[in-house]
Parts: structure tokens; C-alpha cells; sequence
């Protein structure tokens, strides 16, 4: 059997609102991957202002584990904001990000690692199936098209936030949007800048709790007046 890939330093970061039915086990998961190919790892979760038991749950998870970093909100401050304050935050070599609805698996953070080339800056992940509601799979699907034609983006599915991000080059970016298209806007920049891209298949899983904040009809109307300032922003 081949040696697992190890990395010197891993940050892994989740962002979480309302997801106390899910954010511990994820932990707990994350934890045990990040020990497989990390020497050394840290945990930081972004609350956004959750009104469940969230806070309360990661207060109690932080005397267990002594590397698990809170940064809280005081209001909900949207998913890119929050994204964005926990990769900011992230102190080690690789930087892997998904969400806190447990729709993706952190223990295939390993396939990432695997993946990892001398120059590879980013390695994102392709869901293989998606296990999501008929509406939300064809606003998605939509999304993902129109996105790639319109920046030329290179990844097969840019609203896939399953990613392994180099920080030397998350260093060198500045997103200006902290809205439903910050993400769309830190790999664009990424692949402006240059360095290797390289894509795994992930699995998807259907949400079982909570409700999604991307999905709710501010949300999505902001998305798409946001996208014609970033094309011009991206374009100069």
C-alpha cells in the first residue's frame, strides 16, 4: 500500500450558521484527516452570527481541541464574508475550506493532498453527482455556465467549495466581493495569477439540516448584480 502524501502545515476552515446539527462532527472528521497528511494542523470556524446552539457547541469542542480557533460575528454577515475572514485567519502552508452543512465529506481533504504538484496552487474539487433539490440543482448548474463562459473560468465546477488553496497564493489576492460571488472571484484571480490548477471528484451529499443562506431569493438577486461589476472590475 502507497504512503499517504503528507504536507508540513494544513489550515482547515469551515464557516458556520445554525449548523449545530452538523458543525461538531465535522470537526471531529476534519481532525482526523488533517492528522493523515498534515504534520501540523489547525481548526478555525467562522460563526455568522448563529442564533442556535452553534456557539455553545463550539465553545464546548475548543477544551477538546486546543487548535480549534472561533472567530464569531456579532450579525450574519453572508457566506463570502465569512469564507473569506477564516482564510485571512489561516496561518499554515495549505489552507482547505468546505462548508459547515455537511453536504461535503472532510475526510476527502486526503484526495486533495494526493493531488498536490511541486507548483500546484490550487486543487478543487468536481462533485461526481449532485444530491440537491430539483430547483437548486439547475440554479446551480445554470450558474456554473454562465460563470465559465462569461470569465472564462478553467474549472469544471466553480461553485464546488471543496478546495485545497496554497496560501503563498491566497496571500498574493484581495477579493472586493464578500457576497455570493467571492469565491467565483478568488479563483479567477488565481488563475490570473498563474501557478497550477488541478480538479479531483468529490462526493456530494443531500443536506439534512438547516437551510442554505446562497439559496434565499436577497441572496441570489444580489448574485446577479454583483456578477457585471466583477466582469468590468476583472476585465481592467
Amino acid at each position: 500500500m502507497c504512503a499517504i502524501k503528507k504536507i508540513r502545515s494544513l489550515s482547515v476552515v469551515f464557516p458556520c450558521y445554525n449548523d449545530s446539527m452538523t458543525i461538531g462532527n465535522l470537526i471531529e472528521t476534519a481532525d482526523k484527516a488533517a492528522k493523515t497528511v498534515a504534520e501540523k494542523h489547525e481548526i478555525i470556524v467562522v460563526n455568522d452570527g448563529s442564533t442556535d446552539t452553534s456557539p455553545k457547541i463550539l465553545a464546548d469542542l475548543q477544551k477538546k481541541y486546543p487548535y480549534l480557533e472561533v472567530i464569531t460575528h456579532a450579525r450574519n454577515m453572508g457566506y463570502g464574508a465569512t469564507i473569506w475572514d477564516g482564510l485571512k485567519a489561516a496561518k499554515n502552508e495549505y489552507i482547505f475550506y468546505t462548508d459547515g452543512d455537511a453536504q461535503y465529506d472532510p475526510s476527502e481533504m486526503t484526495k486533495l493532498v494526493e493531488e498536490l504538484g511541486e507548483h500546484t496552487v490550487l486543487v478543487n474539487g468536481y462533485k461526481t453527482t449532485r444530491h440537491d433539490a430539483f430547483y437548486r440543482k439547475f440554479i446551480g448548474t445554470s450558474y456554473n455556465l454562465f460563470v465559465k463562459l462569461l470569465f472564462n473560468v478553467k474549472l469544471r465546477d466553480v461553485d464546488c467549495d471543496f478546495r485545497l488553496i496554497k496560501k503563498e497564493m491566497l496571500d498574493k489576492i484581495e477579493v472586493t466581493e464578500h457576497g455570493g460571488t467571492m469565491c467565483l472571484e478568488m479563483v479567477k484571480r488565481m488563475e490570473k495569477l498563474g501557478g497550477e490548477i488541478r480538479e479531483v471528484p468529490v462526493s456530494h451529499y443531500e443536506r439534512k439540516y438547516g437551510k442554505s443562506q446562497f439559496f434565499k431569493i436577497k441572496n441570489l438577486l444580489r448574485v446577479f448584480v454583483d456578477i457585471p461589476k466583477l466582469f468590468f472590475m476583472l476585465g481592467r
